[in-house]
């Protein structure tokens, strides 16, 4: 147990180098993200480079293990927990940089399972932590975003009855290469519209194209919601393991229902056997959204932690 800070001369090792993320890096940070043993948005392709330049994230790797360093939420420097096969090493090795570099030992995005990791390493006594409930990820039942069934979802299902009747030639669309270009133009069309002029709002905007334009790159999964030949929603998001990340939900306001129909549609085109969950990430804090993904029922609200060592 590391019961006080230690150089990385004791561990026999140079300090991490951390050097800015780029989307050049997401073929190698992909093959960390499947060891992460946690169903956190925060170590998924589009939870780490949507978000890398308002985080301000760097990135460094050493035997094996990926590092993130980050701005969090107080804009000061913190961590993510290390990725690789030995994360109590990890935490020691980002120990030994801030006490080279003259930093505290914060750590950020924690779930709560990684807390006793953390007690091992640094002493029960040792920690700081506190819950951020704005950043909680929402989890829910795949079967239940994919059928809507019971009387907990009477609700979801009169909105999407109504949506039908609004609009009744609508259909579901894969986003391909061919139709990426209607995708771009919706979004386009629902951002000078909808999208609130906060620091966070304007960043994601940002990002949602940058996906569009680099859509291989991202290997995103996505669809889009069409009434005729209009678009009329789209989301977009990843699998891995047993969950499937929603990244990106938009759809128009002028139908209403649409939102149930998109989420509905896009966990039908996207939920295999495989995939039990779904994660429809946090609510930032807004309470209209913090309603919504609570009147969706979720089975689960995985919290994060920010962490810092004495």
């Amino acid at each position: 147990m590391l019961k006080e800070a230690a150089p990385s001369q004791r561990l026999g090792r140079p300090a991490l180098s951390f050097q800015p993320l780029g989307l050049e890096q997401i073929p190698q940070v992909r093959r960390y993200l499947k060891g992460w043993p946690y169903r956190t948005c925060d170590a998924t392709i589009g939870g780490i480079f949507m978000w890398r330049d308002y985080f301000s994230a760097e990135f460094a790797v050493e035997e094996d293990t990926l590092y993130f360093k980050t701005n969090y939420l107080d804009h000061e420097t913190a961590f993510t927990p290390p990725l690789g096969p030995d994360r109590r090493l990890g935490y020691e090795r980002i120990a030994a940089y801030c006490l080279e570099k003259g930093l505290p030992v914060r750590f950020c995005t924690v779930p709560v399972e990684e807390l006793e990791i953390l007690q091992e390493v640094f002493g029960k006594d040792r920690l700081d932590m506190h819950a951020e409930r704005d950043w909680s990820d929402y989890l829910y039942n795949s079967a239940d975003m994919a059928c809507f069934a019971g009387r907990r979802f009477s609700g979801q299902r009169n909105n999407m009855h109504k949506f039908e009747k609004a609009c009744p030639n609508w259909r579901f669309e894969i986003i391909q290469p061919e139709n990426l270009a209607a995708a771009r133009d919706f979004f386009l069309a629902y951002e000078g519209q909808y999208v609130k002029e906060s620091d966070l709002a304007r960043e994601e905007a940002r990002k949602v194209l940058e996906v569009l334009e680099h859509y291989e790159a991202y290997g995103m999964l996505g669809g889009m919601l069409l009434g005729e030949d209009e678009v009329i929603g789209m989301s977009m998001g990843e699998i891995i393991a047993d969950t499937l990340y929603v990244h990106i939900e938009k759809a128009s306001r002028r139908y209403p229902g649409s939102y149930q129909m998109l989420v509905n549609q896009f966990a039908k085109a996207f939920v295999t056997p495989q995939v039990a969950y779904v994660n429809r990430e946090e609510d930032v804090g807004d309470e209209g959204l913090r309603t919504s993904k609570l009147s969706y029922h979720p089975v689960a609200l995985l919290d994060k932690y920010t962490v810092e060592i004495r």
